[in-house]
């Protein structure tokens, strides 16, 4: 989106892990009779916790959040709403999310 500006608003399920990875490595270790203390390896992003929208900021985009409080979600999207509907360029909000 930075090299080619796309209008394309990205709004991102932020749980801090590949959560799909996990809830895999889980059930394999149930099925192999393995402790499943270790499914969080290579899984979870949150030591340290990942900046994404600083990293999109970093290539010039408009990047919100972290958002995480559910009454700044309505704000952050109408703002980024507008920048991508005006500047029709990208961006991204990054909401935080709790895991199942």
């Amino acid at each position: 989106m930075a090299h080619h500006p796309v209008p394309l608003l990205i709004v991102m399920f932020n749980n801090r892990s590949y959560y799909v990875c996990e809830s895999h490595q889980e059930k394999i270790a149930r099925a192999r009779g393995h402790s499943v203390a270790n499914k969080v390896i290579g899984a979870r992003l949150d030591n340290p916790i990942v900046d994404f929208a600083g990293l999109a900021r970093s290539f010039g985009l408009y990047a919100e959040g972290p958002v995480e409080k559910p009454e700044e979600l309505g704000p952050a999207l109408s703002r980024a709403v507008e920048y991508v509907a005006e500047r029709r360029a990208g961006a991204l909000v990054d909401v935080i999310t709790q895991p199942r």
